[in-house]
């Protein structure tokens, strides 16, 4: 019920996982299975349909009539329309996997996450920014987060980028208004790895991290796109970004 709860009205992603892992152990799931994939990423709200079906029939809300395939169903359908869970394909043409993304779990992003200053001269940071004359769309943020996400997995299935880097995502972070990803972009034949940071906001001008804010509106956002990376190849930070 309380897995149930955290769906439907909001609540911590965290709280969510711990839930998922105490109803498959009373599940008597083996203890690899009790994993999701999607744990070493903390702070994106992603569930698979398993778990989720898994969270539905264990809940005493519904009756056992809803408890099979049909009836299941239904209710990832009518979640859906509500805008609760919002799916999501991940992956590639080989491997695809396809959880929901739940909005509601998003959390306010800490402004201490990310900083385009860095202590190391060695590293460079380049943006881009994109001003919403009018006021922006309901759900705007939340649908660009979650194509990035979409993109950012298949993409680095893709075992080159444009300049032949190897890439992986390391970390994602998903806020409601931004998102933070992690890549290792690592040069063919090349022993270690460098790391690119690609960090999204979605900013009035009263932000820190506004750029040009006098320009801007009281009702006006913007959209800054960054990229973090070694200064001495930007390269690596385009094929990470």
């Amino acid at each position: 019920m309380v897995a149930i709860n955290c769906i439907y009205r909001g609540g911590n992603f965290e709280e969510l996982v711990l839930e998922i892992r105490e109803t498959k152990r009373d599940c008597f799931f083996d203890e690899e299975a009790i994993i999701s994939p999607f744990e070493q990423y903390l702070n994106c709200p992603l569930i698979t349909r398993e778990d989720l079906d898994l969270l539905l029939k264990n809940n005493d809300s519904f009756s056992s009539s809803l408890n099979d395939e049909k009836g299941l169903k239904l209710i990832r359908l009518i979640l859906k329309e509500l805008g609760v869970i919002d799916p999501i394909e991940i992956g590639s043409s080989n491997y695809v996997l396809n959880p929901y993304f739940i909005p509601k779990l998003l959390e306010v992003k800490d402004r201490s996450v990310w900083s385009y200053s860095c202590s190391n001269p060695r590293i460079k940071t380049i943006c881009n920014t994109w001003l919403i004359e009018n006021r922006s769309p309901e759900g705007l943020a939340k649908s660009v987060i979650k194509v990035l996400l979409e993109y950012s997995h298949s993409f680095t299935q893709v075992q080159s980028g444009v300049y032949g880097h190897i890439i992986n995502l390391s970390e994602a972070f998903c806020w409601e208004n931004g998102a933070l990803l992690k890549f290792s972009v690592k040069k063919p034949k090349c022993a270690t790895a460098d790391f690119v940071e690609i960090s999204l906001e979605f900013v009035n001008r009263l932000s820190d991290l506004c750029i040009a804010p006098d320009e801007m509106k009281a009702h006006q956002q913007r959209i800054l796109l960054s990229a973090k990376g070694p200064s001495y190849d930007l390269n690596i930070i385009k094929d990470g970004g």
